[in-house]
């Protein structure tokens, strides 16, 4: 079992301000102040009325990307996107419950919260910043029984922010069982929600306690995909053979079970185990979904690299232009030289439209330097690129697709 951490919030740092025109009081504190590491770490908002006249809030779900609490940790990546992706122009992506009105009657209050796990890991044993925001959209009118939007000409924003110092120290297996006691009780919730939220905090963090919880959700229709990432996060031997199971099962034309073995496959090429070769590489060659081969392909690159180039090869080489598509980008992920070559031979028999513009954006991702993909200069640009690999081939860096760095423009 990995060792544990604890995260220790320095202080019960709250904000309180005073929303004059609603007659509303903000308080943004840490819901305790000390955390075992893997539990859920949460960052709470406190809503109270202090009007006589009840109160209506938008409440997004908490844990979406189009949650009101947006929490910033300083020096740490975001986990939850793509290494080299720029956090401000990100995509969100959100199949949870939809946002809903709530009312706030004068003199109580609601409580948003903003699961932190979800964004950052805190994995090393230190002190850390977080700066976090607020928007708060609320209206003085009554909730609708079936609003249509919620693009109300009455609804008003007001905003908040605070930082909040926390520390990262060792902690047990025993307190982060204790510590989520809470979300596991909600797994027996009569309500949608709260089962629904339970779930995803035990499948985001994946604790080790719960292996047996998350085995069994793998066969699940409604959480099979979800609990491939959190298997491949457990990374013991049960949850690794469940994971390469669901990835190499044989098709039966089931379209949530090839959902499900697209989600292990794309999981797997994190394992980095070579013996699983022969299967994916099975696999890119079988009449299955584009997405399947795809992602069979991609985990067969990051893991065999240039020995996967041959059999991804004969993707980008198909009449089929969605999997000579898919053979394109899976050879950007070789990390290998002899995959330039490769996509520079395939760029004059490029005519679908998508071919070209996948390997130009292989080549890039491979040695960095780019060139735009018109399919009209196809002969110009495979004139280019060649040209550059007679002189470079031998010296030229080549690069892991999680590699960041600045792209240079093809001479």
């Amino acid at each position: 079992m990995p060792s544990l951490s604890c995260v220790s919030f320095a202080c019960f740092l709250q904000v309180f301000v005073a929303c004059a025109a609603a007659q509303v009081d903000v308080t943004i504190a840490a819901s305790k102040s000390v955390y075992v590491a893997g539990e859920p770490v949460f960052i709470t908002v406190k809503i109270t009325n202090t009007n006589k006249s009840p109160l209506t809030i938008v409440v997004p779900t908490p844990d979406s990307c189009l949650s009101a609490i947006s929490v910033v940790v300083e020096g740490l990546r975001r986990s939850d996107l793509p290494p080299c992706s720029d956090p401000n122009t990100a995509a969100c992506s959100y199949n949870g419950p939809p946002a809903r009105l709530v009312e706030v009657k004068p003199q109580t209050s609601y409580d948003m919260r903003r699961l932190v796990n979800l964004l950052y890991e805190f994995d090393q044993s230190r002190q850390y910043q977080a700066h976090v925001m607020f928007s708060l959209l609320y209206t003085d009118q009554p909730v609708l029984e079936h609003p249509s939007s919620f693009e109300h000409p009455d609804y008003r924003h007001s905003n908040y922010e605070k930082d909040i110092t926390f520390t990262v120290v060792d902690g047990d297996a025993n307190a982060l069982k204790a510590a989520f006691a809470p979300v596991v009780a909600d797994l027996d919730s009569g309500s949608f929600e709260r089962r629904w939220y339970a779930q995803l905090v035990l499948l985001d963090l994946a604790p080790p306690f719960a292996e047996d919880r998350i085995i069994a959700w793998a066969d699940r229709d409604d959480l099979g995909q979800e609990a491939m990432a959190a298997l491949r996060k457990l990374g013991t031997k049960r949850a690794i053979q469940k994971l390469e199971a669901k990835a190499f099962e044989k098709a039966d034309g089931n379209d949530q079970r090839e959902g499900v073995r697209q989600a292990a496959l794309t999981e797997i090429k994190y394992i980095n185990d070579p013996s699983l070769l022969p299967k994916l590489f099975e696999i890119t060659a079988e009449e299955r979904w584009q997405t399947i081969r795809w992602a069979a392909a991609s985990a067969a690159a990051r893991i065999g690299h240039a020995d996967a180039v041959p059999v991804i090869a004969r993707m980008l080489s198909s009449a089929d232009p969605n999997t000579a598509f898919a053979g394109a980008e899976a050879l950007g992920d070789t990390s290998s030289r002899d995959a330039v070559a490769v996509l520079i031979s395939a760029i004059p028999s490029a005519l679908e439209d998508n071919k070209l513009p996948a390997i130009i954006e292989a080549l890039t991702r491979l040695t960095h330097q780019t060139i735009p993909g018109d399919p009209d200069a196809r002969v110009a640009i495979y004139r280019k690129w060649s040209a550059w690999w007679s002189v470079h081939h031998g010296d030229a860096d080549i690069y892991a697709p999680d590699d960041c760095g600045t792209i240079a423009k093809l001479p």
